[in-house]
């Protein structure tokens, strides 16, 4: 309200960090699933040929041919299709707002409901904004849906998969893992479920700091446009992807 009242501009720099977040996605599913983060500390402590071992005796699984879901299908999840479908995989989309056809066609996917997206996907992307609507969109029901094998990905915002419930069924077994880039609470709190599975479920999980967007690229691109948008607002010009 006070930015309406006094002629403030509120702009979103939309789709300045796509391929970050994306290649975030890419690469932390390759890490978990070719058990990449096993072997970097293992080596540093002597155990080559157990942890060697141990990577092959968990199959290591390569993106090629898997089915991936994405859930969002924005900018930011468009880009994450984008590149699941270079490297070889069938892509499914979902989203509350109905995705655009000729977007879809774009990246390959096919659109799909929620329900058959979980249970179809071996890798589940999630790229929503958190809202009323999405608030805890992911909990035990549709985690139960979701292959035994299938990981799911976190890179859009901590309240909207419920983490006790994603905890429960990592500890369980009834989903590979998850690669988890935000948190209900940031900084993560020491209460967090997730950090407090065993130590065998800690290893089905590629854990990181909110970082997933952040390159120097994708900074460079944010300030850019953010930049642009200053000078055309003082310029009394109208500025791009203005909220209020």
């Amino acid at each position: 309200e006070f930015c309406r009242n006094n002629n403030i501009a509120v702009c979103n720099v939309q789709g300045g960090s796509a391929f970050a977040v994306a290649e975030y996605c890419i690469g932390s599913v390759i890490t978990l699933s070719r058990q990449l983060h096993l072997g970097n500390s293992a080596l540093h402590l002597g155990e080559y040929t157990s942890i060697r071992s141990k990577m092959l005796k968990k199959k290591m699984v390569s993106l090629q041919s898997q089915n991936v879901g994405i859930v969002g299908f924005g900018s930011i999840g468009r880009e994450t299709a984008k590149l699941f479908n270079l490297m070889g995989c069938q892509i499914l989309c979902f989203d509350l707002v109905a995705p655009d056809p000729v977007e879809v066609k774009k990246v390959g996917a096919n659109i799909s409901d929620l329900p058959t997206l979980l249970s179809q996907s071996d890798i589940v992307s999630l790229h929503v904004p958190l809202t009323t609507e999405t608030e805890d969109l992911i909990t035990k029901t549709e985690l139960r849906l979701m292959k035994n094998n299938a990981i799911l990905v976190n890179a859009a915002r901590g309240g909207v998969v419920n983490e006790f419930d994603l905890a429960s069924v990592i500890e369980s077994e009834q989903i590979k893992g998850a690669v988890v880039d935000v948190y209900s609470k940031e900084p993560i709190s020491s209460e967090n479920p997730l950090l407090n599975l065993s130590p065998i479920a800690k290893e089905r999980v590629f854990f990181s700091p909110h970082i997933a967007g952040i390159t120097k690229q994708s900074w460079t691109e944010l300030f850019r446009s953010s930049w642009e948008n200053l000078s055309l607002f003082f310029d009394n010009k109208t500025p791009k992807n203005r909220q209020i």
